[in-house]
């Protein structure tokens, strides 16, 4: 730590170079689920880290979705919004990049539509970004618009086809009924609807 200088002379010593530098103590990132704060199941889902409980250092921050895509590049700010939901790896270094760490962190999300064409994306609807071993019950059904029942599934099979008995609905607007109860006791409820496109 401090200020140092280095000098370079050649072998007679008629030319000379004097450079000073400083050297900064640099502690690499350590972060937990409690440095972070999640907005989620929202139109605009957020991830804000506490970057003041983290460590004595500057730090960068890079946010990669679950498919592997980058989401941000690494940045000063911890803060990324706009999210889709789902599950996030988030990067963190310091400014020197002398240390690197990762954790994943989930972020609710029920999709506003899906299109069930076997393009390889947004094929089957579900819930984003739960932890399935977070709820000791759960209880997650689909409506057609006249309250009929067309599936009920739980967070371990969490996904419609858009088929009821094996038979393609129409495009159409479709609802939802999520009840997740946590093994404190608490329960999330939520109600609404979303879009089949074909």
């Amino acid at each position: 730590l401090g200020e140092y200088q280095v000098s370079v002379a050649n072998l007679n010593g008629t030319c000379e170079v004097i450079k000073t530098f400083q050297v900064f103590e640099s502690e690499p990132p350590t972060i937990t689920a409690a440095n972070i704060t999640v907005i989620e199941g929202t139109s605009n889902n957020s991830i804000t880290i506490d970057e003041a409980a983290m460590g004595n250092s500057n730090y960068e921050f890079q946010l990669i979705d679950e498919n592997g895509i980058l989401v941000a590049a690494y940045q000063d700010l911890g803060y990324f919004d706009l999210l889709s939901g789902g599950f996030y790896s988030l990067y963190v270094r310091d400014e020197f990049q002398c240390g690197e760490t990762v954790i994943t962190i989930p972020v609710f999300y029920v999709p506003n539509f899906f299109t069930p064409n076997n393009d390889g994306f947004n094929d089957v609807w579900g819930i984003k970004g739960v932890v399935s071993g977070t709820y000791i019950s759960s209880k997650i059904s689909i409506f057609d618009r006249h309250g009929k029942i067309l599936k009920t599934m739980s967070i371990n099979e969490n996904f419609w086809d858009g088929t009821y008995n094996g038979v393609l609905l129409p495009t159409n607007d479709y609802w939802y009924s999520i009840e997740l109860t946590k093994s404190d006791g608490s329960v999330f409820i939520k109600q609404g609807h979303f879009t089949l496109r074909r």
